[in-house]
């Protein structure tokens, strides 16, 4: 499956494309180049190997909503003890951020095929 780090189309392969084949693979390269003594059963890579690529991902992400929100003034970020915030809803803003939820779960309804 080395292919799929070409960048050439998808290809269907089973029920994966080449596109998923080739992010698991980097994946599973990323956790080795941290971990390089690391050798687990496939239960293994995909329960901790492949959910520790998927938290650093998600957690990159969340920071940055969490930076546009409150950029935005809808969520207000409070620093705690020692270096790390905590988030919340700007009270001044909750129909705002009702909106934008709402907005959202109907967006992907329509996305999804689900719209009424």
């Amino acid at each position: 499956m080395w292919f799929a780090f070409s960048g050439e189309g998808e290809k269907m392969t089973g029920n994966q494309t080449d596109k998923e084949v080739s992010q698991i693979s980097r994946d599973i390269l990323a956790y080795l180049a941290r971990h390089p003594s690391a050798e687990d059963t496939l239960e293994g890579i995909v329960r901790w190997w492949l959910l520790e690529q998927k938290i650093r991902h998600q957690t990159s992400v969340v920071r940055a909503a969490l930076s546009g929100l409150v950029e935005r003034g809808i969520l207000i970020e409070k620093r705690r003890q020692g270096v790390s915030f905590s988030y919340g809803i700007n009270p001044e803003r909750i129909g705002e951020a009702q909106e934008l939820a709402w907005k959202h779960s109907i967006d992907m309804e329509i996305v999804n095929g689900e719209a009424r």
